[in-house]
């Protein structure tokens, strides 16, 4: 139940429209929860029918593929599972048994790419954070967007570097035109 990271959890009444949205704390397990650490997440929304949609700072956003009956009983839904269906085609990663969200978006753009021109892709992001723009072995510690493996440094280049998640998400080695992006 350690708290990794923040998200922002968001109630939709259509795909593309927000009703409510809350900041939350993400457990290494996968729970969301309140920002107390424990509690479950309360929205004050009247129970209807929505989409939930979560929000991280550096992954591709996951959302129900249709709205759900939300009421004031705790209600669960768990993106890790095959059976709870998402939003658009190839919303999520598997790693190992379970689903995930797209690590990698270093950039905010919603798009995981990563090409070999300096433009707006996430290996851009990486090299312009470390206040570079060609391959460097320099490292920056500290809470960043680009920081997309979570260990708290931006580091492009040597052991558990942040561009490798990026290329094996898209399926790539290199630089690559692949991308992910997310549709919603």
């Amino acid at each position: 139940n350690a708290i990794v990271d923040w998200v922002q959890v968001q109630l939709r009444s259509a795909a593309s429209t927000a009703v409510a949205t809350q900041a939350a704390l993400i457990q290494r397990d996968g729970d969301i929860v309140a920002l107390d650490g424990t509690s479950a997440l309360e929205f004050a929304q009247a129970p209807a029918n929505y989409f939930v949609n979560v929000l991280h700072r550096n992954h591709l956003g996951v959302m129900t593929s249709a709205a759900v009956a939300l009421s004031t009983a705790t209600n669960t839904i768990d993106f890790t599972v095959s059976g709870t269906a998402t939003y658009g085609s190839d919303a999520q990663s598997t790693v190992g048994a379970y689903r995930a969200m797209w690590a990698g978006d270093a950039s905010g753009d919603k798009i995981l790419k990563y090409s070999d021109t300096y433009n707006d892709n996430d290996r851009a992001a990486i090299l312009t954070q470390l206040g570079v723009t060609k391959v460097t072995a320099r490292v920056k510690n500290g809470y960043f967007r680009e920081d997309v493996n979570m260990d708290g440094k931006v580091k492009y280049s040597g052991i558990n570097n942040d561009r490798i998640i990026i290329l094996k998400m898209i399926g790539g080695s290199a630089t690559t035109t692949n991308t992910r992006t997310q549709t919603f």
